[in-house]
């Protein structure tokens, strides 16, 4: 019996770079604990859809909540030439440890908020990217 999988599921293309991303935890119910800290990371790619995001490693409880759709991320992406960062909700698809004691990982996240605005900005970003 042969399988066969779907190896592409995104609505966007996505492209790899490195862009600057502040983001932060937040809960999606209650009785979920999340820290306040702002932190730093980078993209790895990125699309209209979603990004694939590097950064600090969450706790294991919360990697859970992230993964249960219990907790959410909130991002500011930096894209170039930009006066102010593009800021979105997003739902985390998947988790993925970079390298051990390094404390990093990836985050493949998709936007579940994002204004027709931010989404352009990317459509643009990407364009002008691919063209140029």
């Amino acid at each position: 019996m042969a399988f066969f999988y779907e190896y592409e599921k995104r609505e966007f293309v996505r492209m790899s770079t490195a862009v600057p991303v502040d983001y932060k935890f937040i809960a999606q119910g209650p009785g979920i604990e999340v820290p306040d800290d702002l932190l730093k990371g980078e993209t790895r790619n990125l699309g209209a859809g979603g990004i694939l995001l590097c950064g600090a490693l969450p706790d294991s409880e919360l990697t859970g909540h992230l993964l249960m759709q219990k907790a959410a991320v909130v991002v500011r992406i930096h894209l170039p030439g930009e006066a102010e960062p593009i800021q979105a909700i997003t739902r985390v698809a998947w988790i993925e440890a970079v390298s051990q004691g390094d404390n990093t990982c990836c985050f493949g996240l998709s936007f579940r908020e994002i204004t027709s605005e931010a989404q352009s900005m990317l459509f643009r970003f990407i364009i002008n990217a691919q063209m140029g």
